[in-house]
């Protein structure tokens, strides 16, 4: 099963979506969920244009029900699709300034390798945590 990155950024008409893996798929959404739905589409057409025009591709991209995606977002993007986030707690556990995680939710601010690093491994720890809870 092929995994592909997809880029997420948010705009001021919506949220732009792009594969890291493949050139020339984008798509677009007003919502999130709009978006991944265009980019799904989007690689639909790509493989049925190549078909048409007998181009090489990568023939598991025929079957876009079997495919993985990951989800790269820009940090005002993930702050706005994930918008229970607690931008203070989140900073407290991430030993960052809580007011400048919110310039970066805001995009007044964007964050080097290190500090996105650190946001990332943060957000997965608590993704592992609830993965553990039981009901």
């Amino acid at each position: 099963m092929k995994t592909l990155n997809v880029i997420i950024e948010k705009g001021t008409e919506g949220y732009g979506v792009y594969l890291e893996d493949v050139v020339g798929i984008t798509g677009f959404g007003n919502t999130m969920e709009e978006a991944k739905r265009s980019i799904i589409s989007g690689i639909r057409e790509y493989v049925d244009y190549c078909k048409e025009e007998k181009i090489n591709y990568e023939e598991e991209l025929d079957n876009t029900d079997q495919l993985n995606f990951t989800y790269k977002f820009d940090l005002q993007s993930l702050f706005e699709h994930f918008s229970y986030l607690n931008v203070t707690d989140l900073a407290e556990k991430i030993g960052i300034n809580a007011s400048l995680l919110r310039k970066y939710k805001k995009g007044l601010a964007f964050a080097g390798e290190k500090q996105k690093q650190k946001i990332e491994n943060a957000l997965h720890e608590f993704g592992q945590e609830l993965m553990n809870v039981q009901l």
